[in-house]
């Protein structure tokens, strides 16, 4: 076989070159050139125009001289050899001419026959040398050579016995192959004689030929694949048919039929799986052969069509015989499917059916139309052949639902999945496009006289899938409740994949229909399966639906109810008659959609009447308010004009006596029928012209929405178990008073008028209800948690805005403007509830918010009132404004009374300042942008107590509006340009507030990333300037202050305290990290900002790094300047946390944490940065690997920062295992010396944070490659034991690192490699976890006892 392989390799490598060098340059001068009439046949006219030159020749000219290989005296291998050859040269030639294909198919179909095996030959030959007596030598009278002739004779004569392995099979096989390669080749066309018959009445028109051919070539590939399979599904010879040989007779002059009733199951029955799969291949090459030809036909109709008028393309369609050819083809591979348990050739069968009827069922269709027209133009009919659809589904509907798990280890990758998403696609006939209505006047009718299409078939086993009729033989698996609900989701999945346009989602995913379907299809798409169905199935479809979702109700099958009202309204949105375009003119849509709406209308409307609390009514209001709400809007108005009288008269019955006590037993009593209710009503208000109800419609309405507002503003309810129904119910009324104001609000015109919106009573309700609603939503409630508490007025106003225009905003937005600028004038105590009720408006009203609270001008208020009323000083210490140049200058008395004054706006600020932030964190806040950073920028830097406050209040939200805004305009951007360096300082000074310089940080990147200095010199130019004039003289002097401060505290001991007081080193270190922090501000901007401008980023990297893992860095820009910090002695090295110049060399490794912890700009600056910096960090820790002593600090710093930042594979694996064990180092350290901690931080807090970054680090490892830690299991869970006796802290500050540190116990628990290593220490886990289980944070309880209950589980 090797030698054999090399062959087929080599011919098809020449055959390949054959044909790239032998290419037509025109197909228009073959043809013209073939219009001259032959009085050749057809295989000679082809073989006629052939050379050795052409891929056709050459074919020709192998077949032939390899006719001696196949011989009746050739071996096995010699004609396997030769077949490979041929194989090779068939599947290097693209296009073959129909001559030649025909004359080498006749070739390959004979060897696909059963034929005498070469071991039988070698047996009966040594049978007859027996007989013959020829196994002996007489050696007398025989000379020595003579002797030795004889027996080398005899020896030759034993040695013809074979030795392959081959047997006549494989060269069955390998003729199967060859054909396969041969049918699938393109055709090249030749005009023959036969398609110059006397019949076409077009024969003098070269394209006309043209066509014949191509028509012949469809025929002579169906012929051939259905010869060749049946041929090698035979036994032996005497299983031959007897009317192949009549068949083949006339393979010169034309082709007959084949037999459609042969049955090949039981030689394909006894063939093994690969040899299975070669004759489906087969069948394989054939389809795609016949789409090429397809394509061709095609074409050639065109060009007739384009070049005369006069010829009638009628006559030219495909000949009914192919047709009758192509449905036996069909017939027999779908018999190949019965019986087939391999899931390999199942999934070739499928792919095989499916493309089957994507080729030829356009084909029947386009014959049955013309034959349509020739029924009506000649008023007969003619015979006409039908696909066989019927007999594909009988074929495949046993496997239907598939149920299949792939065995352990399967290489082929073959799932339950991809086998249910063949079949449907046979089912469903995906991609299949085809005028239905044809195919339906030739497809049989059933007992009822419905015409028996593949859609319908599939459908209805579906249906019986969904709703198994009780006299049914459909068994589902049944393992309990949970098994038959999954089979109905299956079920419905599958009505879905065949009835709406979407494909369908993975089963994977949710069964719910929400997440896979929406309503909003492109163009408002119908699937062509849905128009190949009569109108009488659509409605028993309906009906079905509507019982099975009734049993899904009263069984409490939410997801099984949820889909099957997923699936009805897109169903009927895409059925929807306003949606039908005027091309859409071959279904009647609008008797479709009747068909599914109507009779379900009619046969659930009279429950909502009779007995809507009942099951059936809930299940109907559930059912009709997803139609309604979802089904589009010509459904909505078919389902309220249906059941909003009845929705009303429920609503209506509630006592206005005892509102709330009457809502809450009625919702306790059905609250699945309310909440219905509220959404169908909140649709109706939102989707409807309200201008169309009737006096006691209105009456009922308004008499409803007056019993939701007082239950609305009765008070909170909040979501426990106990007033779940309550909660849902005050949050349905919620959102249909918002409705109720949307749709309600008056729109002024241009012009000033009022213009009533919907209906005048609507106005005159909502007009009414925002006052109510405005005036409840700015009042404190009093008693309640805030993190128990839904503010279901808040829920109104948002509602509203929501759903209403720009004006509806505005309105709302305008009047929380006016209290809270009031409330702060008059520093009342719902100041804070109604800046809260604003800033829940604009995270949940939708974008029109936004927009309204920027667009907000005088003379009413503004967002710019609101920032100023914060920043006023009281009347008690305002005082007279003296004018210094362009500034107010003001000349305090004293300035403890100042600064007393501004520490109280600011507590007045910080109450306020959290809910108006997300104001300006929409893209509207452009708008408001500008004013911003001129306000900014008229008082940095702040000169006085006042400028602080104002500051305060403003640049976080300036901040946020840089952060939301993608383009400034160019007059802002050059002012925050010229704001940097004023910016930069500020943030790095002591003396003003912290919060206000972490916003001016903050502003300063967001202008530098957001710079509009594209090229690089002006950015660097920039960069250079703050980096010498800002960083360097202040990190310089900080440096130096640093060092001599250090130098002069003594060597700490382990047990002993630091030698100077806190204070001092505190604020010390404080400068050098502001400075620092300030450095990676202007480093993450431009790596953030990519492209050459991350060389500064890269610069300011490679300096943080070196200086916190060596101590020595060149300072950036600068070829002579190095800063220093100082080393730490040898005692300091091996006790850090108590010594400061061990602390100092966080500094420089938190600010590069920082960097990399920035999630901005371009996708790979991280990489880059990473890639830059790693060989620096890898180097230090082989150095100081050398030692005994604990990491160094800013090593351990900067390696923990990285592995919580960069994605592990990233990293790689040899850099990981560099980095694993200093990190490991580092958290053994902490946890023995975590008693130092406190003393620790009367220098500096940076150990406490690195504790937390190293839990931090901890818990991704463990999450993301466990692997990676593997091996340090056994301590690192006693170190993590030794942290929770030591460092669980009852502060508030400590809670996240105690929330890090159980996390980190919880993941280890689940460690797939360290099983024996955890058991071990179970007992001493849950003995520790118990001794800390009653902390005083709730939080930390809750994380407690859910590691304990991982570790408890534990076996």
């Amino acid at each position: 076989m090797v030698v054999a392989s090399h062959l087929r390799k080599e011919a098809r490598v020449h055959f390949e070159a054959l044909h790239s060098s032998s290419r037509p340059s025109s197909a228009s001068v073959v043809l013209t050139s073939a219009a001259s009439p032959s009085k050749f046949t057809t295989i000679e006219q082809d073989l006629a125009k052939l050379s050795s030159a052409t891929p056709n020749g050459s074919l020709a000219h192998l077949v032939s001289s390899l006719g001696p290989a196949f011989a009746s005296s050739s071996t096995i291998d010699s004609k396997v050899r030769a077949l490979h050859c041929i194989m090779g040269a068939l599947e290097g030639s693209a296009d073959l001419t129909h001559g030649v294909r025909q004359a080498v198919g006749n070739f390959l179909v004979e060897l696909c026959r059963p034929g005498c095996d070469e071991r039988e030959k070698v047996e009966k030959y040594d049978e007859d040398d027996t007989n013959q007596e020829m196994n002996y030598v007489d050696a007398d009278d025989l000379t020595p050579e003579q002797l030795t002739e004889k027996l080398r004779a005899i020896s030759a004569k034993r040695s013809k016995k074979i030795t392959t392995s081959l047997t006549y099979d494989d060269v069955r096989d390998a003729a199967m192959i060859s054909l396969a390669a041969l049918i699938r080749s393109n055709l090249e066309i030749f005009p023959t004689q036969q398609s110059q018959s006397s019949e076409s009445k077009q024969s003098n028109c070269p394209m006309t030929k043209a066509l014949g051919v191509v028509y012949q070539s469809m025929e002579l590939r169906v012929e051939l694949a259905v010869l060749g399979v049946r041929y090698r599904c035979q036994i032996d010879s005497s299983n031959e048919y007897d009317g192949d040989k009549d068949m083949r007779e006339s393979a010169g002059v034309g082709y007959e039929a084949v037999d459609p009733r042969s049955n090949i199951e039981d030689g394909l029955s006894h063939l093994p799986r690969s040899k299975r799969s070669v004759c489906f291949n087969l069948f394989d090459a054939a389809s795609d052969g016949l789409d090429n030809d397809d394509l061709k036909c095609k074409n050639l109709l065109t060009q007739i069509q384009q070049s005369s008028s006069t010829i009638d393309t009628l006559g030219l369609m495909i000949p009914s015989s192919i047709l009758i050819q192509m449905s036996a083809f069909a017939s027999l591979a779908s018999s190949c499917m019965h019986g087939e348990t391999d899931p390999r050739c199942l999934v070739q069968l499928l792919s095989l059916f499916n493309k089957m009827q994507r080729i030829m069922i356009p084909l029947f269709a386009f014959q049955g139309s013309r034959s349509t027209e020739n029924v009506n133009s000649m008023g007969r009919e003619t015979s006409k052949a039908t696909f066989p659809s019927i007999e594909i589904f009988d074929a495949v509907a046993p496997y239907y639902p598939v149920h299949f798990t792939p065995p352990k280890n399967d290489p082929h990758g073959i799932t339950q999945d991809i086998l249910q998403d063949l079949l449907l696609a046979v089912l469903c006939e995906r991609g299949v496009y085809y005028d239905h209505t044809v195919l339906l006047e030739t497809n049989l009718q059933d007992d009822d006289g419905t015409k028996e299409i593949m859609i319908l078939l599939a459908a209805r086993m579906f249906l019986e899938r969904l709703e198994p009729p009780k006299t049914s033989d459909y068994d589902p698996p049944f393992d309990g409740s949970d098994s038959t609900v999954e089979d109905k989701l299956d079920a419905i999945q599958d009505l879905s994949s065949l009835f709406l346009p979407q494909p369908t989602p993975p089963k994977s995913e949710s069964r719910t229909l929400t997440t896979g379907y929406h309503n909003d299809f492109a163009g408002h798409h119908i699937s062509p399966n849905l128009t190949r169905v009569p109108p009488e199935f659509l409605s028993e479809l309906s009906l079905s639906m509507a019982r099975v979702h009734e049993e899904a109700v009263s069984s409490n099958e939410k997801v099984l109810a949820s889909s099957i009202r997923k699936f009805s309204s897109c169903l009927i949105k895409s059925l929807e008659p306003a949606t039908m375009t005027s091309k859409s003119s071959e279904v009647d849509r609008f008797a479709l959609w009747e068909a599914y709406i109507v009779d379900i209308l009619r046969h659930l409307t009279p429950i909502l009447g009779s007995a809507p609390q009942g099951m059936h009514g809930r299940a109907s209001t559930a059912y009709f308010a997803s139609l309604a709400a979802e089904g589009g809007l010509v459904t909505l108005n078919k389902v309220l004009d249906s059941c909003f009288p009845r929705f009303l008269g429920v609503l209506s019955i509630l006592d206005e006596d005892d509102c709330s006590g009457a809502l809450l037993n009625d919702v306790e009593s059905s609250p699945t029928l309310q909440k219905s209710k509220q959404n169908a009503l909140e649709s109706f208000l939102t989707s409807c012209d309200l201008n169309f109800l009737e006096e006691g419609d209105m009456v009922h309405l308004e008499k409803s929405i007056s019993l939701m507002t007082r239950a609305v503003l009765i008070g909170e309810g909040t979501v426990d178990d106990d007033s779940t129904n309550s909660h849902e119910w005050n949050l349905a009324c919620a959102r249909v008073l918002g409705a109720v104001i949307s749709v309600g609000i008056s729109q002024k015109t241009a012009s000033g008028d009022v213009v009533a919106n919907r209906c005048d009573r609507i106005n005159k309700l909502a007009t009414d209800l925002l006052p109510d609603m405005l005036t409840s939503a700015t009042f404190p409630h009093r008693g309640l948690l805030k993190m128990q508490t839904i503010r279901y007025d808040w829920v109104v106003l948002a509602g509203a805005c929501a759903n209403g225009i720009l004006h509806v905003s505005e309105k709302i937005v305008s009047d929380l403007l006016s209290r809270i600028i009031t409330a702060l004038k008059l520093n009342e105590e719902n100041q804070k509830t109604s800046a809260m009720a604003l800033s829940y408006i604009i995270r949940h009203g939708g974008p029109n918010v936004g927009a309204a609270f920027h667009e907000l001008s005088s003379p009413g208020p503004t967002a710019y009132e609101v920032f100023q009323e914060l920043c006023r000083q009281e009347d008690t210490v305002r005082r007279q404004q003296l004018q210094v140049g362009m500034r107010m200058l003001q000349l305090p008395v004293s300035l403890a009374k100042d600064e007393e004054a501004a520490n109280e706006m600011i507590k007045r600020a910080q109450s306020i300042l959290p809910f108006l932030i997300p104001a300006y964190e929409c893209p509207s806040s452009i708008t408001s942008c500008d004013s911003l950073v001129q306000f900014v920028n008229k008082i940095l830097p702040p000169l006085s107590e006042c400028d602080e406050v104002s500051l305060y209040v403003t640049l976080p939200l300036l901040d946020a509006a840089l952060k939301s805004s993608k383009k400034l305009e160019s007059a802002t951007s050059a002012t925050l340009m010229s704001m940097v360096e004023e910016l930069a300082l500020f943030s790095i000074r002591s003396d003003h507030h912290v919060h206000s310089r972490s916003s001016a940080a903050s502003c300063l990147f967001s202008v530098l990333f957001q710079s509009s200095e594209d090229n690089e010199i002006g950015f660097v130019r920039v960069l250079k300037k703050l980096l010498e004039d800002v960083v360097f003289p202040e990190l310089s002097t900080a440096l130096r202050c640093l060092e001599t401060r250090v130098r002069e505290i003594p060597t700490p001991k382990a047990s002993g305290g630091v030698g100077l007081s806190g204070k001092p080193l505190l604020s010390i270190f404080s400068k050098v990290n502001d400075t620092l922090s300030l450095m990676s501000v202007l480093g993450s901007a431009s790596a953030c900002k990519g492209g050459s401008f991350s060389q500064v980023g890269d610069k300011i990297a490679l300096f943080l790094i070196q200086l916190a893992c060596t101590g020595v860095s060149q300072y950036p820009f600068s070829e002579t300047t190095a800063m220093h910090l100082t080393a730490p002695s040898h005692l300091g090295q091996k006790h850090p946390l108590l010594d400061p110049a061990s602390h100092a060399f966080l500094l420089p490794a938190s600010a590069f944490g920082s960097m990399l912890s920035v999630y901005n700009g371009e996708p790979f600056w991280r990489q880059r940065l990473t890639h830059k910096t790693i060989p620096i960090l890898l180097e230090a820790i082989k150095t100081q690997a050398t030692s005994q002593n604990p990491p160094g600090m800013g090593t351990l710093c900067v390696v923990c920062h990285i592995l919580c930042c960069v994605p592990v594979s990233l990293l790689g694996e040899a850099n990981m295992k560099q980095l694993i064990p200093t990190f490991v180092g580092g958290l053994v350290y902490f946890s023995k010396n975590s008693n130092a901690m406190a003393k620790s931080e009367l220098i500096t807090s940076k150990p406490t944070n690195l504790l937390s970054v190293i839990l931090a680090a901890l818990v991704k490892i463990l999450k993301v490659s466990p692997e990676d830690v593997t091996k340090f299991i056994g301590v690192i869970i006693p170190s993590l034991l030794l942290l929770c006796t030591t460092t669980v802290e009852s502060s508030e500050a400590s809670i996240p690192r105690c929330l890090l540190l159980f996390q980190c116990l919880e993941t280890v628990a689940a460690h797939p490699q360290a099983h024996n290593s955890i058991l071990r220490e179970k007992d001493q886990v849950i003995a520790v976890l118990s001794t800390v289980v009653d902390h005083p944070s709730a939080v930390v309880r809750n994380a407690v006892v859910q590691a304990r209950n991982v570790w408890y589980t534990l076996a």
